[in-house]
C-alpha cells in the first residue's frame, strides 16, 4: 500500500524520583535542557549569558544588529524552569573508586549530577577582533550586548581595509567571503585554503558553482595548497604583524595593508573540560554508538562537533548542527529508558540538507542521503528579496520554536 509510513513516538515516561542533570554548552544543550527541565533538575552551564542560532554569525560580523534581533535568546528566558550558571566548567574524575560525578564551575563551585550531557562544540574564531582576542572582547563575549559590541568593531575594520585576507576555504571562509563581496564588490579579496578545492567535503558541481560566483569579481583570488603564517616583526613595537603563505613563503602583506579574518575552526575543546583518557588525539570526546561518553556509560554523553562517535549518521558529513540536534532528543529520550530500565537506541542515520549561501543573492547546495552520499545538488540559485525576507522570517520561527520546546514535541 503507498501512502506515508506511520512512526512509533518513544513515550518518556518521568521517573519517580527527580534527578539532577548536567548540560555543558549553549547549543545542542539548549534543546536537551527544553525536554529535561519538567521532570528533572536541569543545571545549563555555558560561558555566555545567551543561546546564539550559530549560522547567523558571519552576517552578523557585516550587519551587526541582526545578532540581538535574529540571533540570540538569554539563556534564563529561554530556560525558566532550569538552573543557569554563567562560567567555564570542568569535569571532575571520580577518585579512590568513587561514584561521585562532579562538574565543577569556574575552579570554585562543584556541582553532583546523576547524569551529564556534553554540548560543547567547536570554536569559530573569525569574529575575533584582530589577530589576537583581548582581555576586553573576551569580557564582552559573554552578553549579547557586548557580542555585538565585537560584531561592530568588526563591521568597521572592513569597512576600513582595502585588502582583506580570509584564512580558510570552508563554509564559514566561503560564506564570509560571499557577504562580504555583496556589500563591498570592490575589496581586494584573498582566500588562502590548505585544502586543494574550495569548500572540501562538498561535489565537485557545488565546487565549481561557488568558484563562478566569485571569480565574477576582480579582486577576488583563491589560493590552495597554503596556510597563513603569521609572523611578528620583533624590532617594531606597534605589533605589527607580517602574513605569508606556509610553503611558498610568498609575503602578502602586514597588519597595517591587511585584514585577517581566520575562517577556520579552532582547536576541539574537549581535553579543556575532559581528561585526556576520554578525548582521541585530536581533542574530541569519544564516545559509543549511543552517545555514551566511553569508560563513563549510563551517565554521561557527548554530542555535537566536539565529539568523536560511531553511527553517529554524520561520519561523512562534517559539522552539521541539525545533527546535534537530533543527537540531544536521542540522548534525552536514552536518558528516560535508562530510569525505566528499557534499552537505549542508536540515533538513525539521518537525511540531510547542506545550504550554503554566497553574499545574499546566490545559494548553493547538496542533499545527502542517510548513509551519507549526496543524492542532489545544485549550483546558481539566485535568492530574491522576498525569499531573504523568509529566510529572516525563518529564524525568528527558530526562536520561538526554541522557546516552545517540550517532551511532548520534540520526536526523531
Amino acid at each position: 500500500m503507498g501512502g506515508r509510513k506511520s512512526k512509533l513516538i518513544y513515550v518518556r515516561k518521568a521517573p519517580e524520583e527527580k534527578k539532577t542533570v548536567v548540560i555543558v554548552g549553549g547549543n545542542a544543550g539548549s534543546i536537551a535542557a527544553k525536554i529535561l527541565c519538567d521532570d528533572f533538575n536541569v543545571i545549563l552551564i555555558d560561558q555566555k549569558e545567551y543561546y546564539e542560532i550559530v549560522p547567523g554569525n558571519v552576517e552578523c560580523m557585516l550587519e551587526p544588529d541582526k545578532f540581538e534581533k535574529f540571533y540570540s535568546i538569554p539563556h534564563k528566558t529561554l530556560h525558566p524552569k532550569a538552573t543557569v550558571k554563567i562560567g567555564k566548567a570542568q569535569f571532575i574524575a571520580a577518585e579512590n573508586n568513587s561514584s561521585s560525578n562532579i562538574i565543577r564551575i569556574n575552579n570554585s563551585e562543584d556541582i553532583q549530577y546523576d547524569f551529564l550531557i556534553i554540548a560543547i562544540g567547536q570554536p569559530y574564531p573569525f569574529w575575533k577582533a584582530g589577530d589576537d582576542f583581548g582581555k576586553e572582547d573576551n569580557h564582552n563575549y559573554k552578553t549579547i550586548e557586548g557580542r555585538k559590541k565585537i560584531y561592530v568593531k568588526r563591521r568597521e575594520e572592513i569597512e576600513k581595509a582595502n585588502h582583506i585576507l580570509i584564512a580558510g576555504g570552508g563554509a564559514v571562509g566561503v560564506e564570509a567571503c560571499g557577504e562580504i563581496l555583496d556589500q563591498f564588490p570592490n575589496k581586494q579579496i584573498t582566500m588562502v585554503s590548505a585544502e586543494k578545492v574550495i569548500l572540501p567535503g562538498e561535489v565537485d558541481k557545488v565546487q565549481k558553482g561557488v568558484l563562478k560566483v566569485f571569480n565574477k569579481f576582480k579582486n577576488f583570488k583563491f589560493i590552495k595548497n597554503e596556510k597563513v603564517e603569521i609572523i611578528s616583526e620583533a624590532d617594531d613595537n606597534s605589533n605589527k604583524k607580517q602574513y605569508q603563505l606556509s610553503n611558498s613563503k610568498t609575503i602578502l602583506g602586514d597588519s597595517d595593508s591587511i585584514l585577517h579574518i581566520r575562517c577556520y575552526p579552532g582547536t576541539f575543546e574537549g581535553k579543556t573540560f575532559m581528561p585526556e583518557k576520554y578525548c582521541d588525539a585530536n581533542g574530541r570526546i569519544v564516545t559509543d554508538t549511543y552517545s555514551q561518553v566511553i569508560g563513563l556509560e549510563g551517565t554521561c554523553f557527548s554530542i555535537g562537533d566536539a565529539t568523536n562517535g560511531k553511527g553517529r549518521g554524520r561520519d561523512n558529513m562534517g559539522a552539521f548542527s541539525q545533527i546535534a540536534s537530533k543527537e540531544a532528543i536521542n540522548v534525552c529520550d536514552n536518558i528516560y529508558r535508562i530510569l525505566n530500565n528499557e534499552p537505549i537506541q542508536q540515533l538513525p542515520p539521518q537525511k540531510l540538507i547542506n545550504l550554503q549561501t554566497i553574499g545574499s543573492f546566490n545559494l548553493v547546495g547538496t542533499i545527502y542521503k542517510p548513509d551519507g552520499r549526496p543524492r542532489t545538488s545544485f549550483t546558481g540559485g539566485f535568492l530574491s528579496k522576498k525569499v531573504i525576507k523568509k529566510k529572516i522570517a525563518f529564524h525568528q520561527k527558530q526562536n520561538e520554536m526554541k522557546m516552545n520546546i517540550t517532551k511532548e514535541n520534540t520526536h526523531l
